[in-house]
């Protein structure tokens, strides 16, 4: 049926359209259960009619309901009225990629910074099995915060789909192969999902590769005057470097758009997580890299293995450049008489200024939300605040006893903190306030390990049953199953730091009989 303003779906009331496209129409629409603004997908007729077509959507809708993550439009519904199938997601307010694009090429860090937010994204689909097929600057939106959300996954499938069926059949607009049909929007396929073959996690990969391009270059990187120009280019040819079109782009960063835009998927990075991760520490040291005196002469004609290694060591030492042809370390510190210029002075921002006692941050890790424990009115409890925001959330603020030492996990989407209430222990709960959770009934000063499944924890015990004397052991604690195991340290233990790789802790002690404070490290167990 067609679709008004006013209509009835399911619960949803139709508002307003918001837009249309190959893969349906999308309008605002209010939840009148919940009482909020969401956005309505209505599906095409040509998926809606084609009952395997349409299995395979609701299957698919379901595998990308369950990835919550920040970089990726939420699902919350699927349904059908009279014969009308619809998926509904959050409304978002903002403005497509492809809008920012049209303006002109973006500066360095901004490009980085939303192809890093993609590649997040798409590395929490690909841990799922699941394969986007369809990166686009038009499948990118940007938030008014800044943020970058992945949209439409009506072309994603899951890889063992993919690898069962070796096709690449989608409902939408195609270029039919002997072997199934080429979706997505050609001039940003990769050069295996543009000749019909098998596409895995890497294909999103190259088609990230090609959307970074273009926001550095303002151009996609393959071009033709026909779709079959279009194919050919992306599957032979070389893109056009990209010093031609946006000068002084520094060589780490053309180095991961190199590897990124292989060919053959071996030639991309074997996890999008490692991609994302670098693209996180170039975007974060970008002003070393740039100030390291690297240039396109002297680098270029290096082999693509060096290259690749150099680029591992710059991102692995954090902005320290290793200049390949002559292998001189350059000292930052002016040792060999020279000294890195255009270095930004460090800045102070001062976040809070109200009443009671801040202290314990711990800065989520997009840098852009501060949880710290607050003490007022005699109840110590754990807030947030938006790093330039005015208004602090109260996360505690209805869980019983003092609560403090809060811990953002490293994908940022839980704390984990103290609790003096309900018996004590170390508490979870999602980086909004929902959901909160016990771990432990015991501990302090939580460390996640890297992986996001572990924690290092703190304990307070008495020496014996007729002492009051106290010391503190550490702990490793299993997220999943909340199993724990003591590590052997000497006498006492105190605030864990768990190493990049988790393969040792960091704490202070007291050591036995010296009374003096310490700092000592411990292997895990995990070498």
């Amino acid at each position: 049926m067609p679709l008004s303003p006013g209509a009835r779906l399911g619960p949803y009331e139709v508002l307003a359209p918001l837009g249309a496209g190959g893969m349906g129409e999308v309008w605002r629409a209010r939840d009148t259960r919940l009482g909020r603004d969401v956005a309505i997908k209505v599906l095409p007729d040509d998926v809606a009619s084609d009952p395997k077509a349409l299995a395979r959507f609701e299957s698919e809708a379901r595998a990308v309901a369950a990835l919550s993550h920040p970089n990726i439009l939420a699902l919350h519904d699927v349904g059908e009225t009279n014969g009308v199938h619809y998926a509904v997601t959050e409304l978002l307010e903002g403005e497509t990629l492809r809008e920012v694009i049209s303006r002109g090429a973006l500066p360095l860090r901004r490009a980085l910074e939303i192809a890093e937010q993609v590649a997040k994204g798409l590395a929490a689909a690909h841990e799922k099995g699941i394969v986007h097929r369809d990166v686009k600057p038009e499948n990118v939106f940007l938030t008014k915060d800044g943020d970058a959300k992945l949209l439409d996954f009506g072309l994603a499938r899951h890889s063992s789909f993919l690898s069962d069926r070796g096709d690449t059949h989608s409902p939408t607009d195609a270029i039919l192969t002997e072997r199934g049909a080429v979706l997505g929007t050609v001039a940003y396929m990769s050069p295996e999902q543009a000749s019909g073959r098998p596409v895995d996690h890497r294909s999103d990969q190259f088609s990230l590769g090609i959307v970074l391009y273009e926001m550095l270059a303002g151009t996609r990187p393959f071009k033709g005057g026909t779709i079959a120009e279009t194919l050919t280019a992306i599957i032979r040819e070389e893109p056009e470097p990209l010093e031609k079109s946006a000068s002084g782009v520094p060589a780490p960063v053309r180095w991961i758009l190199e590897r990124l835009l292989a060919k053959e998927p071996s030639g991309r990075f074997a996890a999008t997580r490692d991609l994302a991760h670098d693209l996180t520490t170039l975007r974060l040291h970008i002003a070393e890299a740039s100030s390291s005196g690297l240039s396109a002469s002297g680098i270029a004609a290096a082999p693509i293995s060096r290259r690749r290694a150099f680029l591992r060591t710059v991102v692995g030492i954090a902005g320290l450049a290793l200049a390949v042809g002559a292998g001189i370390l350059l000292d930052r510190q002016g040792v060999f008489g020279t000294r890195a210029t255009n270095v930004p002075s460090p800045t102070f921002q001062r976040l809070t200024t109200f009443d009671g006692e801040e202290g314990w941050p711990s800065l989520s890790p997009d840098g852009k939300t501060v949880a710290y424990q607050k003490t007022i009115g005699g109840k110590r409890d754990v807030f947030v605040l938006r790093v330039g925001g005015a208004n602090p959330t109260n996360l505690t603020a209805s869980l019983e006893g003092d609560c403090g030492e809060p811990a953002f996990s490293p994908d940022g989407r839980l704390i984990a903190f103290r609790s003096e209430g309900s018996g004590g222990g170390i508490f979870l709960m999602g980086a909004t306030g929902e959901s909160a959770r016990r771990l432990t009934d015991f501990g302090h000063t939580p460390a996640w390990f890297p992986d996001g499944k572990r924690m290092a924890v703190a304990s307070e015990v008495t020496s014996n049953p007729d002492s009051t004397s106290t010391k503190s052991q550490l702990w490793i604690v299993d997220l999943a199953s909340g199993s724990r195991r003591q590590l052997p340290i000497v006498d006492r233990g105190y605030q864990p730091s768990v190493s990049p790789h988790g393969l040792r802790i960091a704490y202070w002690g007291i050591g036995p009989g010296e009374g003096r404070r310490d700092i000592y490290t411990i292997g895990t167990g995990d070498e």
